[in-house]
């Protein structure tokens, strides 16, 4: 009597156990589901906005948009001159800056890749804003906030890899 009664505390002893460590498991999955287990394909923008002298420029509009897409963001650059946008779709993009007494500053054919971010610190001239400022060229994005390197292939790169299928 005394060894059932043990053998029957021992059973739902365990089957307690099991039933926390089960829901212990579904509470760390869950948790963990939208930071820890996955990876993000977004990328970021950050600067600081300058007159000619170096000094900063606070309540500047800086706009960027998604030429593939038409995604327009805008924000203001803060006291520190400095603004930022995240979760931005890799491609390519346009950006605007525009205060009052400054000329308007254009940045055409910006290109932001997967799971970075990119540092675009512009200097505004003095004129009036109906006078624009356009900056053609390329120019290499470091990803300075990260030690992250990655890269971004095309369609045809991906189909061009080697497998390990034979071919008919």
């Amino acid at each position: 009597m005394l060894l059932a009664s043990f053998r029957f505390f021992i059973l739902r002893l365990v089957s307690m156990r099991a039933w926390f460590a089960g829901i212990l498991l579904i509470c760390l999955f869950a948790s963990g589901a939208d930071h820890g287990f996955c990876q993000t394909f977004t990328s970021s923008l950050t600067g600081i906005v300058s007159d000619p002298t170096g000094a900063v420029i606070a309540g500047v509009t800086v706009e960027v948009k998604n030429t593939a897409t038409n995604d327009r963001r805008d924000t203001t650059t803060g006291s520190d001159g400095s603004y930022n946008f995240s979760n931005l779709l890799p491609g390519p993009y346009e950006v605007t800056a525009q205060a009052q007494g400054f000329k308007s500053f254009v940045r055409r054919d910006l290109t932001l890749l997967a799971s970075s971010s990119a540092e675009l610190n512009t200097h505004l001239e003095l004129g009036e804003i109906a006078q624009t400022v356009e900056v053609t060229g390329t120019t290499v994005l470091l990803d300075t906030k990260s030690a992250d390197h990655t890269v971004t292939l095309s369609q045809t790169m991906v189909s061009q890899l080697p497998t390990n299928t034979p071919r008919p």
